[in-house]
């Protein structure tokens, strides 16, 4: 789903690089990786900015009594997403111990007033069943293609009863659709690998 910046947003998404480097230049920090700075600066604006319209996704899925899972890159997205949801959400990240994930998987698998899960994408790609729901949004996502199928498979496996959506969301003119964009040109190079393998 494409989405626009407002005139406010878009005024500060263009201001995100220069207040940063004049604030590093003032602490006497010249030696600035633009490209790795700025991707993680305009990454971490454009996943806060995305929040109302990934809550507003959510709940149209959640007004069906349909359980939502919820793809995060970085920890404030998740901190915001679950303070909305409160209690009928759960989170998985970095940091938390083996015990409190676990729970937070069993809850969401279990307890059917549980209806949010939001999880890191490092964090809840991998060894997680969540098949409680059949919805995945990504609120942000990740640069390696791999890391986002991944995600998207932690509701996609064997006990899935429903077909599985699954929904990007990107601002327009953006780093966002810049990622997209990149991970999907990386997708079809690694399908072409693996043709190419599989024709030897």
């Amino acid at each position: 789903r494409y989405y626009d910046l407002s005139d406010d947003e878009i005024f500060v998404y263009n201001k995100l690089w220069d207040d940063y480097e004049e604030s590093q230049i003032q602490l006497g920090n010249d030696n600035l990786n633009k490209e790795l700075t700025e991707g993680i600066l305009l990454r971490q604006f454009v996943s806060n900015a995305m929040i109302k319209n990934t809550i507003e996704l959510a709940n149209e899925f959640l007004e069906d009594d349909k359980k939502v899972f919820i793809a995060c890159c970085f920890n404030e997205e998740i901190s915001e997403l679950k303070k909305y949801f409160g209690d009928k959400a759960v989170i998985y990240k970095g940091g938390m111990s083996i015990k409190q994930k676990d729970d937070a998987e069993k809850r969401f698998m279990t307890d059917p007033k549980t209806t949010v899960f939001i999880g890191n994408i490092i964090a809840a790609g991998v060894g997680l069943t969540l098949t409680s729901s059949h919805i995945c949004i990504f609120n942000s996502y990740d640069w390696v293609p791999s890391s986002n199928w991944q995600m998207m498979d932690r509701v996609h496996r064997i006990g899935q009863k429903n077909d599985v959506e699954v929904y990007f969301q990107l601002f327009s003119n953006t780093i966002s659709e810049h990622m997209w964009e990149t991970i999907i040109r990386k997708e079809m190079n690694i399908d072409k690998v693996i043709k190419t393998e599989n024709n030897k």
